[in-house]
């Protein structure tokens, strides 16, 4: 499958750039090619939005939201198809796949049924020369990670486009083919050329695109690395930004927590998707006198998982993306041991020499300057620590650069309500570790990010109020 760019409605493969191999997490069979974007493919995907964004502008809200639905009943049509090029090229398990594409398309509809509540034209003001409108900020970049391609895509797509902005996505050159196919079914429903490009390529193709003048806002998903270049480099040009980086989620058990009852939820938001991604439970500070009772049920669910083959019905943990991020993986887990932690399951029985397969790994009795208990590992690893007190348990979870989640299990509301209010992160689970929702304001604090996806507020990281004062007598 060779994938060009998607813009101004055309899929474009210029002779001059070089491919780029897309290749099976699981065989490392390839899988597709796309080109590695360069100037000429920056500069008319930029041109394209910038002209699109023109009109796009003007476009009333309820044709807007015509285009959303089309191509959300097209990506309802093709969820076999999406689904399955997501475990192609994610190594996405395929029930993993399929629940992404279930949430791709809640996204669509939960951004339709809000923006007519959220996306009225002008307010009026406090006096009677007053209006307040609020403008579409103008042509967006919006690059991707390797993890969530289509779902995370979602959350910058549709309240750029349905506030009147034009987008230029860059996905990850690793899982490229699920965003250029989203493209070229927009444009088979009649998405009007330039308001949804792709652009495939490298951090260099990004930096360029990060970096245009005619850039307003940028929407990045990422490593804190990789967000403080796009941060550095949206500022020379006042750009707005919103950034969703790394997370090292902290988990508190108490003493009165109901183990039992959520070991299963604490091990779906530790293993989920092979641990590759920023949301999950990474560390684990549990109350002393439940700690042994922690670790034989964490271990005793966590062994359930089935790991291999992501095309399979059964299978739980497919490969990791590649070979580095096994390697960053195994790394981590051997320092902890290093430091004296105790390997209660080892998922590095599942590993193949062909294969970037790790199992489940519950690390117990890690040292806090363990780089696990510090660090996004992004595999399936989670390391546990005991404590005495509720204070100390805080402190530790608090004690990263980290904010994106955190999560806690109490019986008591007294120290539910302390945990809640005092985890320092954009969100906290405390017993329900089994909710989501797209109205739910998704976003970090500290080191991991700025701004917010998801939910009503989603909009506003895409408009631009003005004041009119106007006196017409």
């Amino acid at each position: 499958m060779s994938n060009g760019h998607f813009i101004a409605g055309e899929s474009l493969l210029p002779a001059q750039e070089a491919a780029i191999e897309v290749r099976s997490p699981w065989s490392s069979d390839v899988v597709g090619t796309v080109p590695r974007g360069g100037p000429s493919s920056v500069e008319a995907a930029l041109e394209s939005c910038a002209a699109a964004t023109k009109t796009w502008r003007r476009v009333p809200l309820e044709a807007r939201l015509e285009h959303l639905i089309a191509l959300r009943d097209r990506i309802d049509q093709g969820r076999d198809e999406l689904a399955k090029l997501l475990v192609a090229e994610v190594g996405k398990p395929l029930k993993g796949a399929r629940l992404e594409v279930s949430r791709l398309i809640d996204a669509f509809d939960y951004f339709a049924a809000e923006a007519p509540l959220r996306l009225g034209e002008v307010e009026d003001g406090d006096e009677p020369t007053l209006q307040i409108v609020r403008d579409p900020v103008g042509v967006v970049v919006a690059i991707l990670p390797f993890n969530f391609p289509v779902q995370l895509m979602s959350w910058k797509l549709l309240p750029a486009m349905l506030t009147g902005c034009a987008t230029v996505v860059k996905p990850d050159p690793r899982t490229p083919l699920s965003t250029g196919l989203l493209a070229q079914w927009a444009h088979e429903v009649g998405w009007p050329p330039g308001v949804f490009n792709v652009v495939h390529g490298d951090a260099d193709t990004g930096a360029a695109l990060v970096a245009d003048e005619r850039v307003a806002k940028v929407a990045f998903t990422g490593s804190v690395r990789g967000g403080r270049a796009v941060y550095r480099s949206a500022a020379d040009g006042i750009k707005r930004v919103t950034l969703e980086l790394g997370g090292c989620g902290p988990l508190i058990v108490w003493k009165d927590a109901d183990i039992e009852g959520r070991i299963d939820h604490v091990r779906s938001r530790s293993f989920y998707n092979a641990g590759q991604y920023c949301f999950r439970i990474n560390r684990a500070y549990v109350h002393r006198s439940r700690y042994e009772e922690l670790i034989e049920r964490f271990v005793a669910s966590a062994s359930q998982l089935q790991v291999g083959d992501p095309s399979l019905e059964t299978t739980d943990i497919g490969p990791l993306i590649d070979r580095d991020a096994l390697q960053r993986v195994v790394a981590n887990i051997e320092d902890a041991e290093r430091a004296g932690a105790r390997v209660a399951l080892d998922g590095r029985a599942h590993m193949q020499a062909e294969r970037t397969v790790i199992g489940p790994t519950l690390l117990a009795d890690v040292p806090a300057t363990a780089r696990v208990m510090c660090g996004e590992t992004f595999g399936p690893v989670v390391s546990i620590a005991p404590v005495d007190e509720l204070d100390e348990a805080i402190e530790r979870a608090n004690g990263t650069e980290y904010g994106l989640s955190a999560f806690a299990l109490a019986g008591d509301p007294e120290v539910a309500r302390a945990l809640r209010e005092r985890l320092e992160a954009g969100s906290v689970w405390v017993n329900a570790l089994d909710r989501a929702s797209m109205a739910a304001p998704f976003g970090g604090i500290k080191h991991s990010g700025l701004g917010v996806e998801k939910s009503r507020w989603a909009f506003n990281e895409y408009l631009q109020p003005r004041a009119i004062y106007c006196d017409e007598r």
